[in-house]
């Protein structure tokens, strides 16, 4: 990663043009309402970004993925200069290069999907004694089978996107800074709704996560604002009910 900027966009676009094509093969497997309102789809986008951002925070502090999920990791460790180190040395290491690919399924409350996601991060400012160390990376993502059942109804579709994970700078040591302090991701969700009354239909969302040292950052559904918990990595949904503009989940 170390090529620069260049090819973190090179790589995003290969991601998009990817993706396009996954969902042009899988769109007719699905099925679901296609006039359900955009506050409901605000708030399952914002279920799939929020679950999303727990599995980047977990791949950036050299986590495994859930249980459920099939993982496979390549970690590289530099030193100055660039130089390849054969381990993680914690003064001598300058950045660390993690690649990463999960897939599984994923359940929580009454929302499930198949999921497959590809990041590939860079972790910065390690060498010496550390006082911080920031994030930054690029990632992939395609949900199957994604339903949501609740007192809107049920809601089937394929969802699919790229991220951007944007100087997510994390104070050291963890144990005092268990939060990202700033830095934002940023998704570009695709919805594919098909069959419904109006028949297919694709919705877009931009979904931005804005750090701020706490257990709940900022976040924003095209505009509309949620407020995640990043203090649920299973089971519950990942935002506080009663503090975002969805439907009052």
């Amino acid at each position: 990663m170390r090529q620069g900027v260049g090819m973190k966009q090179e790589l995003k676009l290969g991601l998009v043009a990817l993706f396009t094509a996954y969902l042009a093969a899988c769109g007719t497997d699905t099925s679901g309402p296609a006039n359900f309102s955009d506050e409901v789809i605000d708030a399952d986008i914002a279920m799939l970004a929020a679950d999303g951002a727990l599995d980047d925070l977990s791949a950036m502090h050299e986590r495994t993925a859930r249980g459920a999920f099939e993982h496979t990791r390549t970690v590289l460790f530099f030193g100055e200069g660039d130089a390849p180190q054969n381990e993680y040395h914690p003064t001598e290491t300058m950045w660390i290069e993690i690649t990463s690919e999960m897939s599984g399924e994923i359940t929580r409350d009454n929302w499930s999907a198949t999921m497959n996601r590809n990041r590939e991060i860079e972790i910065t400012g390690l060498l010496g004694e550390e006082t911080e160390r920031t994030v930054n990376g690029v990632g992939s993502e395609s949900s199957t089978r994604v339903r949501n059942s609740d007192e809107f109804g049920t809601r089937t579709y394929v969802m699919s996107g790229t991220s951007v994970i944007n100087n997510v700078v994390h104070g050291v040591p963890r144990e005092e800074f268990p939060h990202p302090l700033s830095g934002s991701i940023t998704r570009d969700i695709e919805v594919v709704i098909t069959n419904g009354p109006n028949g297919d239909e694709t919705r877009s969302r931009t979904v931005v996560i804005t750090f701020n040292g706490t257990e709940f950052p900022e976040m924003t559904v095209d505009g509309v604002p949620f407020e995640v918990d990043m203090s649920a990595p299973g089971g519950p949904r990942p935002f506080r009910k009663g503090h975002h503009g969805g439907p009052g989940k």
